[in-house]
């Protein structure tokens, strides 16, 4: 880069004797006095504060100035001046209630008489139709009925409370009642279902995956209600192409007790397999019917896409562009200023943090080293590190594996080439006083730079208003670099992307006493 393209720093400078020295601030007028302004607090409360003179604040406050605390809520009390209530379930939904599981809670708004945790309450809950199960109070509040087996969604119950008394010895209103029906009949792998299973009849539960891409592993699995025999789900699960046709599927139960995780007899699952390879980018879907001998049978569908292989698409050298930054690539190289190299991949990558470090190599060594996996849709991993102005690395990628179980086919082999740093050039701003040693050894500072030229601005002696505007174009930095009137070329030893710093005399060609605004470019 060209000395000229480079803009460097702005100053006056004075030349004089040490006589001068005392005139440098002669023109700097004093700002006039403001006399304060009384500020008004903003809120009540600052207004209302005690002032520093005023006695400190005294607990409690005085009486007067208060209001009266607004009523408390009536759902919980303990004085037992009216009679209990139900607040749990709201006695408005009593007709409309779902109970999700095997128990039924009944919340009052006082303590009730006999309640205390785990004392016995069969004879103060009914429900119809009945059913066995276990009435007890959890607390002197709540009072819970757990049946000992899942409930039928299908059905509706009534819950009957008996004779109930507050600790203080009024009568609960009544009879209380409320209808409610079970949102789940059983619970099968972890996953709820809406009704109780009746066996022979096989419904299904699960279809895993559901509407994902998958890799060309991925188990198709089926999970139903109850132990389904292989011959049994045979024309119940299906495998079809993007057109419907049928692709012939093996059936098999799994080797271990489990499903997505959870514990669960593995003859509730079938696994399908398909007879033929399925391709990248194929389109199927999965079909998994209830039992032939169940009324009104669902069919559950999954469409399922297999996988692309992991293949790497591009490069970023940040997470957004920047009007500095240089990220260029070019077939195999990739020409950059920044110390972070994006690499990007189609699908996201599973590799264990720790093991990241291991699957990149960057010759020769780069000092702080580090690979981050940051993808979230897509598979990127970030390589950050000392990479050195000027230097050019070979970054090799290898043994990647995405989320779908694929490795990577072949290693990514990219160069990397870091640009030299930009040129640059500076030198002490705002208003300096130079003496003679000064003046003889001014310091200007640069990078990758073979020239400098100094322009300068006379300022004419005793002009107090030339004197001020060239120190207002020094703070601000908005001086006009083309027209100068005086120019001093200064050669630079440089050092590829090292900071040189080099003295100058400027006795040459400037006069003793006098003032200049100067910059360096």
């Amino acid at each position: 880069m060209s000395v000229r393209d480079a803009l460097g720093s702005v100053l006056v400078l004075l030349l004089c004797g040490s006589l001068c020295l005392s005139c440098a601030g002669a023109d700097r007028a004093a700002p006039p006095e403001v006399e304060p302004k009384e500020v008004t607090p903003p809120s009540a409360l600052a207004r209302s504060a005690p002032s520093q003179s005023a006695d400190g604040l005294v607990f409690p406050p005085a009486a007067t100035g208060r209001r009266s605390r607004e009523p408390l809520g009536t759902d919980y009390q303990r004085d037992g001046s009216r009679p209990p209530q139900v607040v749990f379930p709201n006695p408005e939904d009593a007709d409309t209630l779902d109970i999700p599981g095997k128990t039924v809670r009944i919340h009052f708004d006082q303590p009730m008489s006999g309640a205390r945790a785990g004392a016995p309450a069969g004879s103060l809950l009914t429900i119809e139709p009945s059913v066995p199960g276990l009435a007890q109070w959890e607390d002197e509040r709540r009072l819970t009925f757990t049946a000992s087996r899942f409930l039928d969604p299908a059905q509706r119950y009534q819950v009957t409370l008996g004779a109930l008394r507050s600790a203080a010895g009024m009568a609960l209103p009544g009879p209380w009642q409320a209808t409610f029906r079970a949102t789940v009949g059983a619970v099968i792998a972890g996953k709820g279902v809406g009704h109780v299973p009746v066996m022979g009849k096989h419904r299904v539960v699960a279809v895993v995956p559901k509407d994902v891409t998958i890799g060309p592993r991925t188990q198709l699995r089926i999970l139903y209600d109850q132990p389904i025999h292989l011959a049994v789900a045979r024309p119940l699960v299906a495998l079809q192409d993007r057109n419907g046709v049928a692709i012939p599927v093996t059936l098999a139960h799994p080797p271990v007790d489990r499903f997505a995780g959870v514990r669960v007899d593995r003859r509730f699952v079938v696994i399908a397999f398909a007879q033929r390879p399925l391709t990248r980018g194929e389109k199927v879907r999965l079909v998994a019917d209830d039992g032939l001998n169940v009324t009104g049978r669902m069919r559950h569908r999954s469409d399922l896409e297999l996988a692309e292989p992991l293949t790497f698409t591009g490069t970023a050298c940040s997470w957004w562009s920047r009007d500095d930054e240089v990220c260029e690539r070019n077939a195999g190289t990739l020409r950059t200023n920044r110390r972070q190299i994006h690499l990007r991949f189609n699908n996201a990558i599973r590799v264990k943090h720790r093991q990241l470090r291991a699957h990149v190599q960057v010759t020769p060594g780069v000092r702080n080293l580090a690979v981050a996996n940051e993808g979230y849709s897509e598979g990127r991993l970030v390589v950050t590190g000392d990479f050195r102005p000027s230097t050019r690395y070979r970054l090799v990628v290898a043994g990647l594996k995405d989320e779908y179980g694929q490795r990577q086919r072949q290693s990514l082999q990219l160069g990397v080439e870091m640009i030299p740093l930009g040129a640059s050039v500076a030198m002490p701003e705002g208003l300096i006083v130079l003496d003679e040693a000064r003046t003889k050894a001014f310091t200007i500072t640069s990078r990758n730079v073979a020239e400098v030229e100094m322009r300068l601005w006379p300022v004419p002696d005793g002009d107090t208003k030339a004197f001020r505007a060239a120190l207002r174009q020094t703070r601000a930095g908005s001086v006009d670099a083309t027209d100068a009137p005086q120019r001093m070329v200064i050669p630079i030893a440089p050092v590829r992307d090292d900071l040189v710093t080099t003295q100058v005399d400027l006795r040459n060609g400037l006069s003793a006493g006098s003032s200049y605004l100067a910059t360096v470019v």
